[in-house]
């Protein structure tokens, strides 16, 4: 599932976060919009300018994290968890740094590095292990389970699944990421979802793969 960085809408409906798009084909269309500088001054006859939460995620200013291990992770997916009773429980998955997070401030990160991030968390991992709160925010009456692009207010419930902990780092991680292929539909028995981004991710990441072979 895809993770995106959750202050990117503090300033905007809410503190969840969401999905720019909801669907492939959505995603199609913003994948080859021109820039926004080039965009109407109104908006009415643009992409963005009928598809707010696009606008919003393009648009809006994303603090940079002082690390990988100081960012929260949203998961923008919401699946359907089944029971052994046939009891159906609906949710997102959270991944929340123990330490909390943290950002650069503007003036630290006018400064770094533009690979900092990878090398920040290789010299994290060395000294100690990086864990992370695996959570479930519990859908709510009214939510729709089929949209990624919708926000879920802060104040849904969520539930401890359990403590993820980093303890390496890949020695070269662009030559490990080359060997990786996540298929989104790939899903344990009891575990479903609606999602329609999840069928078009699961047919685009395969032909991404065999690109990454080449």
């Amino acid at each position: 599932m895809p993770w995106r960085w959750r202050d990117w809408h503090q300033s905007r409906a809410t503190k969840a976060d969401c999905f720019r798009v909801r669907g492939g084909e959505d995603f199609l269309k913003l994948s080859v919009i021109e820039p926004v500088s080039k965009c109407s001054e109104k908006g009415e006859d643009t992409y963005l300018g009928s598809h707010p939460v696009a606008k919003a995620f393009l648009t809006a200013r994303k603090p940079f994290p002082v690390s990988y291990a100081t960012l929260p992770y949203f998961g923008v997916n919401t699946f359907r968890f089944i029971d052994s009773k046939g009891v159906v429980t609906h949710g997102r998955y959270q991944i929340l740094p123990v330490d909390g997070a943290h950002y650069l401030s503007d003036a630290k990160a006018a400064k770094a590095a533009p690979d900092y991030l990878q090398s920040e968390i290789r010299v994290r991992v060395s000294r100690a292990p990086v864990r992370f709160r695996l959570m479930l925010q519990i859908a709510q009456s009214g939510d729709k389970l089929d949209d990624p692009s919708e926000v879920w207010s802060s104040d849904h419930r969520t539930v401890e699944l359990g403590t993820i902990s980093i303890t390496k780092a890949a020695d070269d991680g662009l030559a490990a990421e080359r060997q990786l292929m996540f298929l989104p539909n790939a899903l344990p028995p009891g575990t479903e979802v609606e999602d329609p981004m999840f069928n078009a991710r699961s047919g685009a990441y395969p032909i991404s793969f065999a690109r990454r072979q080449q």
